[in-house]
């Protein structure tokens, strides 16, 4: 996709991955919307600094690609991955070239190499863009001087796709590319205790309506969200009719709703697998007495609702439009 000149161009610098990965998805999805938004002279696109132009297989959505490597000074802001900084903001710093950093996972920001020079690269940034209030509250304690910009964003998961598909298997879903060892374990502390007509399901390397069909298909989903912003997998899996049971990401606190999540403390490989075992129970003690199913019960319903609203593509454009507006500020 060649894009034409305008105004404002937003460029989200991203790697590009051959697997998907959330973190990836999201920005996809903030560079289509805001295009969508319809914002005189703005337009957003997405830069895959390790191969520019290549356009992904497993998204399942139009991306708007940047090919060529000009960045303008009059023309351009750079949206950094908080992963990415230290690649990038010294070479837009010095050609004054406006940045911001998009932080989706705050817990990496001390993990990387340049930690050293973290505070100078925030410093140099005009806005920071915050996943959730787990993100922000991280970065308010990092960077006091900076909340002044901070943006809030979300992003949104479709409610129709990600929804109950009528009757669930006895299938436990997962994601295994997290915290491996605990996947592992947790599995391996189940499989003989298992009811012999349950069983447990991998999702791994597959395009999103096949994640929402696996997810409809099964009953309980086992998180293992490590320290993350704001994870999006048990979101998908809750909103599609799951029970989901495990680790809360720390992000996950904001939206971790006991009628649809049930907590597990971090490393609690015994706890997680009884919470697992106990679901079943639950499950199939509710289909016995009165034929219903987990998603079909009221309290789930109200639950549900909510979840759907916050992760909604209205709130996610609402506060997409603030941030582009912001932008805009910075470059006049």
């Amino acid at each position: 996709m060649v894009l034409r000149k305008y105004m404002v161009q937003i460029v989200y610098f991203a790697p590009f991955e051959s697997v998907p990965s959330g973190g990836v998805k999201v920005i996809y999805r903030h560079a289509s919307l805001i295009n969508a938004l319809g914002i005189p002279d703005v337009r957003a696109s997405v830069y895959h600094f390790n191969a520019p132009g290549k356009v992904p297989d497993w998204y399942e959505y139009p991306v708007p690609l940047k090919q060529d490597e000009l960045f303008l000074a009059s023309r351009d802001f750079v949206i950094l991955p908080e992963c990415h900084i230290n690649d990038y903001w010294t070479r837009f710093e010095s050609a004054g070239i406006k940045y911001g950093i998009f932080v989706q996972g705050p817990y990496l920001i001390g993990l990387q190499s340049f930690a050293a020079n973290v505070d100078a690269a925030f410093g140099k940034a005009s806005l920071v863009l915050s996943i959730s209030q787990e993100t922000r509250s991280c970065l308010e304690w990092l960077f006091p001087e900076l909340i002044s910009r901070l943006i809030s964003v979300s992003y949104s998961i479709d409610a129709d796709l990600f929804s109950p598909g009528g009757v669930h298997n006895k299938v436990i879903t997962y994601m295994p590319r997290r915290m491996k060892d605990h996947v592992t374990n947790v599995c391996f502390y189940i499989r003989n205790r298992l009811p012999r007509d349950w069983c447990l399901r991998a999702i791994d390397g597959v395009g999103e309506k096949d994640v929402a069909r696996m997810l409809r298909d099964s009953s309980i989903f086992m998180s293992f969200s490590g320290l993350e912003g704001l994870g999006l997998p048990p979101i998908e899996a809750a909103l599609s009719g799951n029970r989901v049971v495990g680790y809360d990401g720390q992000g996950g606190r904001e939206y971790w709703d006991p009628a649809l999540f049930r907590r597990v403390e971090v490393g609690d490989i015994i706890g997680f697998a009884s919470s697992v075992l106990d679901e079943i129970s639950s499950i199939e003690i509710l289909q016995q007495r009165s034929g219903e199913l987990f998603s079909d019960r009221e309290i789930f319903r109200v639950a549900r609702n909510l979840l759907a609203w916050r992760f909604s593509p209205e709130r996610e454009a609402s506060l997409l439009r603030s941030a582009v507006i912001k932008i805009k500020t910075c470059m006049y």
